[in-house]
């Protein structure tokens, strides 16, 4: 029985000298994208080294465990980049260590260590950064003419940054800045563009781009000069096309500087490789494309375009393969009257026979109805019908339901070289409207008229829409949603949104209250098609998005139906308010945080000594309650002020949440109300040898732990002595309580005034409060005495001794 008792009193001994736990980590920590860091925590007991055998680390994310560390084993329940340094637990170290560290990882930590029986937690927010690198994707210009600069701000995070444009160390005006684009590792970039027309006196003056982004301890700037250029000049040079005959077409650009060039051959629009290429000199090179054409790309249209970075967009020269092109040369050659006759009597009889003997042949369609824009409302539709003879073929383009003919058309026939038949292309041109376009023609091969139809969703222009990025909301912050749409034509778009909750029912998002729709505003692009940003501002409510899908539908008249993207579901919080503080008890004091969300909050109480460097944690005590709206209230309270009275004026409390970007400090020399108020000091009439009474009134101060100082100032010395060196003064001090649980108090002092000590001097009272940085004192002036006032001079009595 004994025995066992022993026993017990050591398990309690060793659980009791385990109890004592400390720890210590910071508010904040930042870290940089794709380095390997280390998340500060570190833990201290009072009997050093730690026995792993009580131990226990957990690490979370986001609420959510990512490793637990006990003497047995070390476990990652998420990610295999996380890890402690084992080797050092012994040592109170719990850093969590996460290698290649990426975007996704920033976010709230806590770090929790139970050291049995007790057990504490420190909150971290890790906040990643990703410097920005740039890139300069065109400096060629062509002097006094308008040419565009354009640069790459890429891969930094988080989002803000500052981009200016400078020449010769001075700002520019005029840039434009798109969107930053989110890439797929959660860093942004984005484009920017400026316009100028460089003249002479640039040629020799300084660029560049300068960038200020919170990742950088001091602006990136990027220098460079102009480049001036000139623009390429083409042309296609070829033979007359035959059919199973391989020709060769040669593209010759020239003129153009700088050197770099791309040349690229199309069939119909498709893109075709080039045999070979052929530098001429520094400024001329050709590209040679061998073809050969046959009954199924006779009539296609064949392209040579050249891409330079003068050049705003491809310059481009287009043939047909046809067997005439139109550009026959003739040579005469001057022959006798004889032989001419001989040659026109041969070529009329030639030409009566083939009209005679040659059978007709119908028209063959070479593929579909080709449509192409032309400035900002007209489509150009396009027929071409081959092989068909006779000549004489009557083509007829109509619109609409009532087959209304259009009268723009026109139509270019060639004849093939050594051939029979005819080929045609017929073009019409007409504004845009929401109705079928239709081509009839007719040909005496054919028994009955021909058609094809374009419908207006046969169009290709057909708005394509980016995915939405998810933002972070938050309540009481405006949020915007963006929705990228390019490439359609005409501009008749129609933008819809809705909103979803979990297993809910779409709602139609209408424009006013909450919500905020922008009109639309289509921009006109260099390929004549329309690009838009669809936006929707709101101010988030937790009980109204939090847990939402917003969904952007577009209706265009090239489309069949609706399309839409859709966020991912928003998660929405609330930043804490933090109160000022309040009192708790005579040696306490509180600190509430309302209104936020999630639930997960972190109090550090501390006193900051000497430098930042030396910090001391203080016990607090917490609780957590929810609110009728979903947010949550906080209050945390410490009761220690009392021994940390010759500090108080340092204390800080640290309020962390995820909703913050940084934890919200309270500091009690900016924060705290309760700082003693000092009034004047009243000073009766002054009697020679009759006891009187100096009082100062101070008051609204909290804790009780004021102090009181008076001094006199002889007239006769600038020195400050303390009158408690002196037995004929006596101060005091009485304080009390008020209905508002602050305090307030008299400080006096009482004695009976000298001619020779009192009269000239100038009393001094000085307060002294753990919630002041430095005393506050407030001054009687230069007293006045009165004596006997038919003595001209003092007598011995009135000169009295230091006692």
């Amino acid at each position: 029985m004994v025995s066992r008792l022993f026993l017990l009193l050591l398990l309690l001994l060793r659980i009791a000298i385990f109890s004592a736990l400390e720890m210590t980590a910071p508010p904040t920590h930042r870290a940089e994208m794709g380095s390997n860091i280390m998340i500060p925590c570190t833990f201290r007991v009072d009997e050093p080294p730690v026995d792993l055998k009580f131990l226990a680390i957990i690490w979370h994310f986001q609420d959510k465990e990512v490793l637990n560390y006990t003497n047995t084993s070390l476990v990652s329940t998420q990610n295999p980049r996380l890890s402690l340094n084992k080797d050092t637990t012994e040592d109170g170290v719990a850093s969590l260590i996460i290698s290649n560290v990426t975007i996704s990882d920033g976010g709230l930590y806590r770090c929790r260590v139970l050291y049995s029986p007790k057990h504490m937690y420190k909150e971290v927010r890790l906040d990643i950064q990703a410097p920005p690198q740039i890139t300069i994707t065109n400096k060629v210009i062509i002097k006094d003419k308008e040419s565009v600069l354009s640069a790459s701000i890429t891969r930094f995070y988080p989002v803000d940054i500052d981009i200016k444009w400078l020449r010769d160390g001075k700002i520019l005006a005029g840039v434009i800045l798109l969107t930053p684009q989110r890439n797929v590792d959660g860093t942004y970039q984005v484009n920017n563009y400026m316009t100028i027309v460089p003249t002479e006196e640039n040629r020799n003056q300084n660029f560049s781009i300068w960038v200020q982004h919170e990742s950088l301890s001091s602006p990136l700037q990027e220098d460079f000069q102009l480049i001036y250029g000139a623009a390429p000049s083409i042309h296609i040079t070829h033979q007359v096309f035959h059919l199973h005959r391989e020709q060769e077409l040669v593209c010759q650009a020239w003129g153009f500087y700088p050197e770099s060039i791309v040349m690229n051959w199309f069939l119909n629009g498709s893109h075709v490789e080039t045999a070979n290429r052929k530098t001429v000199n520094s400024s001329a090179v050709e590209s040679i494309y061998r073809i050969l054409p046959t009954d199924q790309n006779w009539g296609m249209e064949i392209s040579c375009e050249v891409e330079h970075q003068t050049l705003p967009s491809p310059l481009v020269e287009k043939l047909l393969i046809l067997g005439n092109d139109g550009k026959v040369k003739y040579r005469a050659v001057v022959l006798s009257i004889a032989i001419l006759s001989v040659i026109i009597t041969f070529t009329l009889i030639s030409l009566f026979l083939w009209r005679k003997f040659s059978s007709p042949k119908a028209p063959e369609l070479l593929g579909p109805i080709e449509c192409s824009l032309c400035g900002a409302e007209e489509i150009q539709y396009s027929l071409n019908l081959q092989n068909f003879y006779p000549r004489d073929i009557n083509i007829k383009w109509t619109y609409g339901e009532r087959n209304e003919k259009v009268n723009t058309s026109s139509n270019k026939f060639i004849r093939t070289a050594g051939e029979k038949t005819f080929s045609v292309l017929s073009e019409c041109r007409i504004p845009w409207h929401q109705y079928t376009m239709r081509v009839i023609w007719e040909h005496e091969t054919l028994a009955e008229p021909q058609y094809r139809e374009v419908r207006v969703t046969d169009l290709p222009w057909h708005p394509v829409m980016e995915e939405i990025l998810t933002p972070d909301v938050y309540v009481g912050t405006e949020a915007e949603i963006q929705c990228n749409i390019s490439g359609y034509f005409p501009d008749k778009l129609t933008v819809t949104w809705y909103k979803k909750k979990e297993n809910g029912r779409e709602k139609l998002v209408n424009n006013g209250g909450r919500y905020q729709i922008p009109n639309i505003q289509s921009q006109y692009q260099l390929d004549q098609t329309f690009t838009c940003t669809a936006r929707l501002l709101f101010s988030p409510s937790l009980t109204e998005e939090h847990g939402t899908q917003f969904i952007c539908r577009v209706k265009h008249p090239s489309l069949g139906e609706e399309i839409e993207r859709r966020t991912g579901t928003l998660y929405v919080r609330a930043r804490p308010k933090v109160s000022k503080f309040r009192m708790a008890g005579e040696w306490g004091l509180s600190l509430e945080a309302e209104g936020f969300f999630p639930r997960d909050i972190g109090f550090s109480w501390e006193v900051v000594q000497g430098n930042k460097r030396d910090v001391t944690s203080l016990p607090c005590e917490f609780s957590i309650s929810e609110n009728t709206d979903g947010t949550y209230k906080a209050t945390s309270t410490c009761h220690c002020l009392k021994d940390q009275l010759n500090y108080l004026h340092t204390l800080r409390v640290s309020v962390q949440h995820e909703a913050l970007g940084a934890p919200a400090c309270k500091d009690i020399t900016q924060d705290f109300p309760w700082r003693p108020q000092v009034g004047e000091i009243l000073v009766p009439e002054l009697i020679k040898l009759e006891e009187t009474q100096l009082t100062c009134n101070i008051s609204n101060y909290f804790p009780d732990a004021l102090t009181v100082t008076w001094f006199i100032k002889n007239k006769e010395s600038e020195e400050l002595t303390d009158v408690t060196q002196y037995m004929r003064y006596r101060p005091d001090t009485v304080s009390q309580y008020q209905p508002d649980q602050t305090l307030t108090c008299t400080a006096s002092l009482t004695f009976s005034p000298s001619l020779g000590m009192d009269l000239g001097a100038e009393f001094i009272c000085r307060v002294k409060h753990p919630s002041l940085g430095e005393e506050i004192e407030r001054r009687t002036g230069t007293l006045d005495v009165r004596g006997d006032p038919t003595s001209l001079s003092p007598s011995v009595e009135q000169w009295e001794e230091i006692d």
